[in-house]
């Protein structure tokens, strides 16, 4: 889908990987990040750890996902926070998704 299209699909996010999303979940709370690889019903996103000042990478299930849309960017990504949406995370070193 183009910027303005939400993701809908699997595909869709396998093919945004390494791009910022604004994700809206079922439960009301909204996340913002860079997706990660697509496995199956899940997908990674690397948000921003405030407390910790640094990256993480959350699980998100795709049935938790209300809404999703790539949001345009001017600048580039810093580089840890691009080094974990490229590689694949597999199980071990994610959060659990909410």
């Amino acid at each position: 889908p183009g910027v303005a299209r939400p993701l809908t699909s699997a595909k869709h996010f396998r093919r945004a990987r390494g791009r910022k999303v604004d994700l809206a979940l079922a439960d009301g709370s909204q996340l913002s990040g860079r997706l990660g690889e697509t496995r199956g019903s899940t997908v990674a996103l690397v948000i921003r750890d405030d407390r910790a000042r640094d990256w993480t990478v959350r699980t998100v299930g795709l049935d938790e996902i209300v809404k999703a849309v790539v949001q345009v960017e001017f600048s580039p990504p810093a580089k840890r926070e691009l080094e974990l949406a490229t590689l694949d995370q597999g199980v071990a070193g994610t959060e659990a998704g909410a």
